[in-house]
């Protein structure tokens, strides 16, 4: 019991952490994501077998769920390192519940900043140009080549996704 009041403080901290820097400058940075990446595989050791197979998993699948919108353009590798951090620490079937309520936390946060800039034809423009992209009919553009005040602080949804999943237990 102890070692998941440990992993959740870890968590914790990295995730207010990176939700501070990544607000004031769209940067999730690795000095923070790596080492917890290795903490939480290194601390499902003494727990042994399915403990460490779930670390290694949730690592894995933390950051396969975002790659596809990183190579689309619309996402950077921090947010990517970020869920992968929490599925290292927290395991494989919590990652999955955390990818799930980091998507709808994400998505009210997009309308919500869509809405509140008053930017809503451009943004969806942009959002075709995403979609156009994965498919392969234009041009990828870079998450760096955009101005800070028109993206989306996503590590804040990640913070927010996770602390719901931890505490609702919803959907696993």
């Amino acid at each position: 019991m102890e070692v998941e009041v440990l992993k959740d403080s870890l968590l914790l901290a990295l995730l207010l952490v990176c939700a501070y820097t990544d607000v004031r400058e769209r940067r999730i940075y690795n000095v923070l994501t790596y080492p917890v990446m290795a903490a939480g595989v290194l601390m499902s050791i003494p727990e042994g077998g399915w403990f460490i197979v779930s670390s290694f998993g949730g690592l894995l699948m933390g950051a396969a769920v975002f790659l596809p919108f990183v190579w689309m353009g619309g996402m950077g590798l921090g947010d990517v390192k970020l869920l992968a951090a929490v599925g290292a620490v927290k395991g494989f079937p919590f990652v999955v519940s955390a990818a799930i309520c980091t998507a709808l936390v994400g998505g009210v946060m997009a309308v919500g900043l869509m809405l509140l800039r008053g930017e809503t034809k451009k943004t969806l423009r942009r959002s075709g140009e995403l979609v156009a992209s994965f498919f392969g009919g234009r041009k990828r553009r870079r998450v760096a080549d955009v101005p800070l005040a028109e993206t989306v602080p996503y590590g804040v949804a990640i913070a927010l996704g996770t602390i719901c999943a931890r505490f609702t237990r919803w959907p696993f």
